[in-house]
């Protein structure tokens, strides 16, 4: 059975207003040919696809915010996704050589800097002098000051 030419596909991604995020969308034409497209864009957005099949993946650009994206075809919801996680993405998909249709949501792994310990300095080679000894003020030599008086 050969691929439906004439479909429209609908791709909505929403969540959290102004929210970055980058689309990379895949898509198969009537003929069997397939194609390939990225784009930036802001919360919220809508695209149409003219074709046979379509997946794509939305990646979040930000730490916070929701995202969620869904394929419309037909006025109908075939496929949807959402995620608020951290820098996460969700791919939504129609059905075509990748399977039936569907949503998912994955994890970008955040790479964390492991705390570092705190390290003494190495010992020098040197002896330290000994610690001070006595009093380190000089005695009062000279006349004395009387206090202050209020005139």
């Amino acid at each position: 059975m050969a691929p439906d030419p004439t479909k429209e596909f609908t791709l909505e991604i929403g969540g959290s207003p102004a929210l970055a995020f980058t689309a990379e969308c895949e898509g198969v034409l009537g003929d069997g040919t397939e194609i390939s497209e990225t784009f930036d864009g802001l919360v919220p957005d809508s695209l149409i696809f003219d074709g046979a099949a379509i997946r794509c993946r939305i990646k979040k650009k930000d730490f916070r915010g929701k995202l969620w994206a869904e394929i419309v075809e037909g006025g109908r919801v075939i496929a949807s996704a959402e995620t608020l996680n951290p820098l996460n993405w969700v791919s939504v998909r129609s059905a075509g050589p990748w399977g039936d249709a569907a949503g998912q949501e994955g994890n970008l792994r955040v790479l964390i800097p492991k705390r570092r310990s705190i390290q003494p300095l190495p010992p020098e080679n040197r002896r330290l002098p000994p610690p001070l000894s006595g009093t380190i003020v000089p005695p009062l030599s000279g006349k004395t000051v009387p206090p202050f008086t209020a005139r």
